[in-house]
């Protein structure tokens, strides 16, 4: 899963010991929902053979975006993992230009 969010990455959300690096907001909301299809796809699915995914943004379509920053932070789920979660990423932020 691959989530975004508009209002930054601290303090984060806490699960069991560890942090997803994101603060939730509409557009966190949105991005798992599958409510900004299609403009985010590929971002929730399995990946590949060789544990690779790939998400795409694409609001080439949207040209007063410029200059707006986003983060962006994926984990990988596994049911036997703490709190079904085996990895999270740290954030990348992306402005959009």
């Amino acid at each position: 899963m691959l989530a975004l969010s508009s209002a930054g990455f601290t303090p984060g959300v806490p699960v069991d010991a560890r942090f997803i690096q994101l603060v939730p907001d509409i557009v966190t909301l949105l991005s798992l929902s599958g409510g900004l299809f299609p403009l985010l796809q590929g971002n929730i699915g399995v990946l590949d053979a060789n544990d690779r995914g790939t998400a795409t943004l694409d609001l080439s379509a949207f040209s007063g975006l410029t200059g707006l920053p986003l983060w962006a932070a994926a984990i990988t789920l596994a049911p036997g993992a703490p709190s079904g979660i085996l990895t999270i990423g740290k954030p990348i932020i992306v402005v959009l230009d």
